[in-house]
C-alpha cells in the first residue's frame, strides 16, 4: 500500500478550523454544496470523549459532527501531527513471490497458505472480514481491531492496532467490522460495532489515526449508535454497501443503513432502520406487489443480506432473505433514506425444484427447508450493463443455499433463482454430493456462499471444509442437446476442500478475492483459528465445458494432491476421504499404477528434475511412493494383488536407487584412488535402449545423475552391467592390480547395494503394500508365484553375472593375498571383497531360488521343467560356492551359510576341512607355543559346534557326517564315537544296509545285542556281498551270534531266531556248493590272463 505523508504544523490554538468560517448546523449540511477535495479538519474532530452518553441518535458528540472540544491534559499549544492526504489508485493484486505455501492444486483449483497474519490474532480469538477491491484485511479480537496487507510475503506484517473503545463483558461476541474507503482517495477507514451495546466507532484514515493514538492520550475517531435495542437483541452481521455505506442485521431480523459520511463528505454516523410499512412497492423488480408486512412483522430470521448497484446513478439495491425463503428489497443510497420496494415468497418454490430433482422415496417423505445463504449472480456485461438489468424483465439469478432436512437426515442443495417482477423460477437444483452434513451436532460456523466474480465457481464455506462448485451453464452444442434429451448430461463439476480436525480450531471468517479481468479466476479469503489464512483460488472453465476434469476431478488427481501435498506436516487440509463421487475399481488401479510409474521415472510435474541434490531428489521420489503406498492402504478397497506387487517393485527400486548413489557419491569424494568409478563406467557402457535419450531439460545432468533421474525403473540392468563392465575395462587394458581389486570391489558394492537393499525392503513393507499375507522368506515369495510375472531380481541376466562375479571376486582375493611389491593392492581392499564374498553367496543363493521357484510355479510344462532342472544346478552350485569360502579363510562363514540352507553335506565338509587344517597347523614345525594355544581353542570351538549341531539337527546332521567318513576311507573314526554317541551312531549304521558291515560290530561293541549283529550280517552276506569267502565269513559269524543268543539271555523272539538259524544254514550248505563247484572249475581257468579269457575257458571246456 501507498505510504501516507504527514506533515508538522504548529498551532497556536485547540482549533483548527478557519475561524472566519460559520458551523453549519445538520439543515444547512443537508442542501447540495461541491464537495472538497479534501475536509480541513484537526486531530481533535473524531475525538468523542470517555464519558460521552449514547443513544442511538444525534447526541453531543455522538452524531458524527466534530464538537470543538478542549484537549484534556494541555496546558500549553502544542505541536500537532496532521496527515497530508493525496489521491492514489488501489494497490493491485499480484501473487508472484508471495511467500504462499501450496497446500493442494489441482486442473481445476489451488489452494494456498498465505504467511501473512499477525502475532497479536494468532494467539487470540477473532473474526476476520477482507475488503475485496483492496489488499487489506481486518481482524477483530475482544480488545483489538487490526489491520493489514494480508497479501504480503512475510509471516510479521506491518500492522495497524486499534484498541476497541468499549470494554466487553464475558460471553459477549466478537466485535463487528468493516474495512472502508472512497472512490476519490486510497485510504482505508475502518468502522467498528459492538453486537450487545450497538456502539459504533469510525476512524477515516488508519494510518493517520493510528498515528494519532500513538502520540495522544485520548481515542479518536466518530462514535455514534445504533440507537436502541430490544430486550436481548444484538448486532449480529454487517454489509458493505459500497458508497451508500452499509447494512446492519440485528438478531431479530430487522435491518438498518449505516452511513458514516454525511452529505458533505464529513465523517458522520447515521442508522436509519430499513422498514416495510408506508411502501406499495411500486416500481422495481417487485414493482406491483403490496408489502406483505404489517406492524411487527419485522421479527423474522434473516439468513443472508446481498446489495448491489441499482441501475439509478448513487443508489444500491439492498435483498434479504429469510431462512423460510421470503426475499425483500430496498433501494438505499448515500443520504441515508432507505425505500422499500417489494417482496417475495419463494420457500415452495425452492422447495418443489429441491423435490423435483431428488430420487422418488426422499420426494415422498416429509421436507423442512432453511435457507443459509445465498450470492447474487454476477451478469455478463460491464457494471452499468449488469444493474440495469434490475428492473427488467428479465430479472436477477440467484444462487441459494438451501439446507433440506427430512427422516435420512439433512444435505446441503446449491438453488438457482430467478427473481423476475413477482415471481420466483427455479432454474436448476445443484445437489452438493462431496458434503456430507453433520447429523447430530449442529457446527457453530453457519455456512456461507460466496460467488466471487467472474462467478463461474461457487465456494461454500464449512466448518469441515470448502465446497467448490462449477455454476457456469453449459453450453448449447449439438452434444449437450443430445446430452439433455437423453437424460445423461453431466452434472456440473463439483469438489471439497476438507480440513483436518486435529489441525483447524475452527473458522474465523471468510470473504471473496477480486482478481484482474484477464486472469478470469475465482477466489475467496477463509481465516482459520489456530492456523492462519487460506487462499482457494479456481481457474476458470476450459471451453469444452463436458472435458471430464470439469466433470469431476480424476481419481489420479486426487490421489496426486494426497502423496504430494497430503504429506507435508503443516497442511490442514484432509486427503484421508475419498471423494463421494464414486470411481471404479479399474480407475483406481490405473490411477495407483500410472502415478507409482511416474515417479519412479521422474516423470510427474510434482517432483522436479533438477533439485538441490540426487539425495534430496530420490529421497523425495521414495517418500511420495510411501506416502502413495499408505493412502491406497486406509483410503482405497484393496488393489489386485499384481498392481501391488508392481507398486513395491517400484519402490524398491527406488530405494536401492538412494544406496547405490550414497556409495557412489562417497566414492566420487574420496581420494583413496584415481580410477574412475565403476558406476560411471557402467552408465557409459550401457546400451542406449537401457538409457533415456538426453532432453534439454537434462542437458545439465551428468549421465550418471541423468540415470538416476529417468532411468531408476531399469535397475535390473546394473548387475549385469556392471560384470561385463569389468570384462571390457580389463581388455581395454587396465592391468594394474590395485585397479582391479578396485573395479572388483565396487562391482561387489554395487550388486551387494541392489539385492540386499531390495530384499530387506520387501520383508519391511509387505504389510504397507497389503501383501502381509504372502508368505517370504529372506525377501522372496515361499509359494504362490501364480499370477506374477518373472522377478526382476532374478532375470536369468542378473543371475548368470551375480554367479560369475562372486568366482572372479574369490579368485581374485585369493591371488592378491598378501601380494607385494609395486601396483599390489591394500590388504583392506582384499581383506574387504574376501568378507564380501559370504553375503554375495548369498544372495546368488537367493536369486537361484527365487527363479527356480517361480518357473516351477507357471502353467506351461516348459518352464515347470526348466524350474526343476535349475534347482538340481542350484544343489551343485550352491555346494561349491559355500565350499568355496574356505579357500579364502571364510571357513565359519560358510558354515553359517550351509546352516541357513540346511545343507549338511556342505557343513560337513566345511567342518572336516577347517579341523583338519586346524590339526596340520598344530602339527607343524614352525607354529610356536602361542599359534598352539590358539589353534587348541580354535578345535576345541569346533568341537563344541560340532556337538551343538548334534542337537540342533539330530539324525540329519549324523547321517551327514558319518557319510562322510565313510566316503573318506575314515570308517573306524565312526566306532570310535559309537560309545560317545551311541544312538546317533546307531540310526546311522542302520539307515542303509550297505553301511551293516560296520553296524554288526557297533551292536556288539556297544549293545551287547548279538540277536541283531547275527540279521544284520546275514542281510549283507546275502544282498550285498561278492566275494564268496567274505560271504562265508559273515554267514559263519552270523550263526555263531545267534547262537550265542540261544544260549545267552539276550531278548528275541523264537521264530525271529529260528529263522536266522535256519537261514545262516541254508546259506552256508549253498557257500560249501559254491565252492566245490569252484574248486572243480578252477584247474580250468589256469592260465587266463583276464575275466574273459576265463569264461572262454570255461566254455570251451565244459561247454
Amino acid at each position: 500500500m501507498a505510504s501516507f505523508e504527514t506533515q508538522v504544523t504548529s498551532l497556536q490554538s485547540t482549533s483548527t478550523r478557519n475561524p472566519r468560517r460559520r458551523q453549519r448546523n445538520d439543515s444547512d449540511s443537508l442542501r447540495q454544496q461541491p464537495q472538497r477535495k479534501r475536509s480541513k479538519l484537526s486531530n481533535d474532530t473524531f475525538t468523542a470523549p470517555s464519558d460521552a452518553r449514547t443513544n442511538g441518535n444525534v447526541t453531543d458528540g455522538l452524531n458524527g459532527h466534530a464538537g470543538q472540544r478542549v484537549r484534556q491534559h494541555s496546558t500549553s499549544p502544542r505541536s500537532q501531527i496532521l496527515p497530508v492526504r493525496e489521491k492514489k489508485q488501489l494497490q493491485k493484486r499480484g501473487f508472484k513471490g508471495d511467500g504462499s505455501a501450496v497446500l493442494t492444486e489441482n486442473a481445476n483449483y489451488a489452494v494456498k497458505h498465505l504467511p501473512s497474519l499477525p502475532e497479536r490474532v494468532q494467539a487470540d480469538d477473532f473474526r476476520g472480514i477482507t475488503l475485496p477491491s483492496t489488499n487489506y484485511a481486518l481482524a477483530l479480537t475482544h480488545g483489538h481491531a487490526v489491520v493489514w496487507d494480508y497479501t504480503l510475503p512475510t509471516a510479521a506484517p506491518t500492522t495497524r492496532t486499534f484498541p476497541i473503545p468499549y470494554l466487553p463483558k464475558a460471553g459477549d461476541p466478537l466485535p463487528l467490522g468493516s474495512l472502508v474507503t472512497t472512490r476519490s482517495s486510497s485510504e482505508i477507514g475502518l468502522v467498528v460495532i459492538s453486537p450487545t451495546s450497538g456502539k459504533i466507532t469510525f476512524w477515516e484514515n488508519v494510518d493517520s489515526a493510528e498515528t494519532l493514538n500513538l502520540f495522544q492520550q485520548r481515542r479518536n475517531g466518530v462514535e455514534g449508535s445504533v440507537g436502541s435495542l430490544l430486550s436481548g437483541e444484538t448486532v449480529v452481521n454487517i454489509v458493505n454497501a459500497e458508497h451508500a455505506g452499509f447494512i446492519l442485521t440485528f438478531s431479530s431480523g430487522r435491518l438498518a443503513q449505516l452511513t458514516v459520511r454525511d452529505t458533505q463528505g464529513r465523517p458522520h454516523i447515521n442508522v436509519q432502520h430499513l422498514r416495510t410499512q408506508g411502501n406499495d412497492g411500486s416500481g422495481g423488480l417487485f414493482g406491483g406487489l403490496k408489502t406483505v408486512f404489517g406492524g411487527g412483522s419485522w421479527k423474522r430470521s434473516v439468513a443472508a443480506v446481498k446489495t448491489r448497484f441499482s441501475g439509478t446513478r448513487g443508489q444500491m439495491h439492498v435483498v434479504s432473505v429469510t431462512e423460510t425463503g421470503m426475499f425483500q428489497l430496498w433501494d438505499i443510497d448515500w443520504s441515508g433514506q432507505p425505500a422499500f420496494r417489494g417482496s417475495v415468497e419463494a420457500h415452495d418454490d425452492i422447495l418443489n425444484g429441491v423435490r423435483a430433482t431428488a430420487g422418488h422415496e426422499i420426494r415422498s417423505q416429509k421436507e423442512s427447508l432453511k435457507v443459509l445463504d445465498c450470492a447474487i449472480v454476477p451478469g455478463a456485461g460491464p457494471r452499468g450493463t449488469e444493474v440495469s438489468t434490475l428492473h427488467s424483465h428479465h430479472g436477477v439469478d440467484f444462487l441459494v443455499l438451501v439446507e433440506v432436512g427430512d427422516t435420512s437426515g439433512l444435505r446441503h442443495v446449491l438453488v438457482e433463482l430467478t427473481l423476475a417482477s413477482d415471481v420466483a423460477q427455479v432454474q436448476r437444483v445443484l445437489p452438493l454430493h462431496t458434503h456430507v452434513a453433520p447429523s447430530t451436532l449442529r457446527s457453530q460456523w453457519k455456512p456461507s456462499l460466496l460467488l466471487p466474480k467472474p462467478g463461474h465457481t461457487a465456494f461454500i464455506v464449512f466448518e469441515q471444509g470448502i465446497v467448490l462448485l462449477s455454476v457456469t451453464r453449459r453450453n448449447d452444442s449439438p452434444e449437450a442437446q443430445l446430452f439433455m434429451e437423453n437424460h445423461k448430461l453431466p452434472e456440473p463439476f463439483q469438489d471439497v476442500v476438507r480440513f483436518r480436525k486435529d489441525k483447524v480450531i475452527g473458522i474465523g471468517g471468510c470473504g471473496e478475492e477480486e482478481f484482474n479481468d484477464k486472469s478470469r479466476q475465482s477466489g475467496c479469503i477463509v481465516f482459520i483459528k489456530g492456523y492462519g489464512i487460506v487462499r482457494i483460488t479456481a481457474h476458470e472453465p476450459s471451453d469444452n465445458n463436458q472435458a471430464v476434469e470439469r466433470s469431476r476431478i480424476p481419481v489420479k488427481s486426487k490421489m496426486e494432491q494426497a502423496v504430494f501435498y497430503g504429506s507435508m506436516p503443516e497442511n490442514i487440509l484432509d486427503f484421508s476421504k475419498v471423494s463421494e463421487i464414486g470411481y471404479s475399481e479399474e480407475e483406481i488401479d490405473e490411477a495407483a499404477r500410472t502415478i507409482s510409474d511416474e515417479v519412479l521415472n521422474s516423470d510427474t510435474a510434482f517432483i522436479s528434475t533438477i533439485a538441490p541434490s540426487m539425495e534430496h531428489q530420490l529421497s523425495t521420489r521414495a517418500k511420495a511412493l510411501h506416502c502413495l503406498a499408505v493412502h491406497m492402504k486406509q483410503n482405497y478397497p484393496p488393489l489386485p494383488r499384481l498392481t501391488k506387487w508392481k507398486m513395491m517393485w517400484n519402490a524398491e527400486k527406488l530405494a536401492a536407487a538412494r544406496v547405490v548413489w550414497q556409495t557412489y557419491e562417497a566414492r566420487e569424494k574420496s581420494s583413496s584412488t584415481t580410477q574412475r568409478p565403476l558406476l560411471a563406467e557402467v552408465v557409459g557402457m550401457l546400451h542406449e535402449r537401457f538409457k533415456t535419450e538426453s532432453t534439454t531439460e537434462l542437458d545439465d545432468l551428468d549421465p550418471v545423475r541423468r540415470w538416476f533421474v529417468k532411468d531408476v525403473s531399469r535397475m535390473e540392468f546394473l548387475v549385469p552391467w556392471g560384470f561385463n563392465t569389468i570384462k571390457e575395462l580389463y581388455r581395454e587394458g587396465i592391468k594394474s592390480r590395485e585397479a582391479i581389486m578396485q573395479i572388483v570391489s565396487e562391482a561387489d558394492d554395487l550388486l551387494l547395494n541392489i539385492m540386499e537393499t531390495v530384499y530387506a525392503f520387501r520383508a519391511e513393507s509387505v504389510d504397507l503394500y497389503g501383501l502381509g499375507s504372502e508368505s517370504l522368506s529372506d525377501g522372496i515369495l515361499t509359494s504362490g508365484h501364480e499370477g506374477l510375472p518373472e522377478f526382476w531380481t532374478s532375470r536369468y541376466n542378473i543371475m548368470v553375472a551375480t554367479k560369475d562375479l562372486v568366482v572372479l571376486a574369490r579368485e581374485a582375493a585369493d591371488k592378491y593375498y598378501e601380494a607385494e611389491g609395486d601396483g599390489a593392492p591394500s590388504t583392506g581392499l582384499v581383506n574387504k571383497i574376501a568378507v564380501e564374498n559370504t553375503a554375495m553367496v548369498s544372495v546368488c543363493c537367493t536369486i537361484y531360488i527365487e527363479r527356480y521357484r517361480w518357473s516351477m510355479a507357471q502353467k506351461d510344462e516348459q518352464p515347470r521343467v526348466y524350474g526343476q532342472n535349475l534347482k538340481e544346478v542350484f544343489e551343485r552350485v550352491r555346494y561349491d560356492l559355500i565350499r568355496g569360502l574356505a579357500k579364502i579363510g571364510q571357513a565359519y562363514s560358510g558354515m553359517e551359510l550351509a546352516e541357513k540352507y540346511g545343507d549338511m553335506r556342505t557343513l560337513v565338509d566345511l567342518v572336516t576341512a577347517e579341523s583338519a587344517y586346524l590339526v596340520e597347523h598344530l602339527d607343524d614345525e614352525g607354529t610356536d607355543d602361542d599359534q598352539k594355544a590358539r589353534i587348541q581353542d580354535a578345535i576345541q570351538d569346533l568341537d563344541a559346534r560340532i556337538a551343538g549341531y548334534f542337537k540342533r539337527y539330530g539324525q540329519k546332521w549324523s547321517n551327514a557326517y558319518y557319510a562322510s567318513h565313510i566316503r573318506s576311507g575314515r570308517s573306524s573314526l565312526i566306532l570310535d564315537e559309537a560309545v560317545q554317541r551311541k544312538e546317533h551312531v546307531t540310526a546311522f549304521l542302520h539307515s542303509n544296509p550297505l553301511f551293516y558291515k560296520i553296524g554288526w560290530m557297533n551292536e556288539v561293541l556297544t549293545s551287547k545285542r548279538f540277536g541283531e549283529a547275527g540279521r544284520m550280517l546275514v542281510n549283507v552276506a546275502t544282498s550285498t556281498e561278492t566275494n564268496l569267502w567274505s560271504r562265508k565269513v559273515e554267514l559263519s559269524l552270523a550263526k555263531l551270534a545267534l547262537l550265542s543268543v540261544k544260549e545267552g539271555t539276550e531278548d528275541m523272539q523264537k521264530s525271529d531266531l529260528k529263522e536266522g538259524l535256519q537261514a545262516s544254514s541254508e546259506e552256508l550248505e549253498l557257500v560249501g556248493t559254491q565252492e566245490q563247484l569252484y574248486n572243480h572249475v578252477k584247474p580250468t581257468l589256469f592260465g587266463a590272463l583276464d575275466q574273459a579269457a576265463e569264461l572262454r575257458l570255461v566254455t570251451e571246456r565244459f561247454g
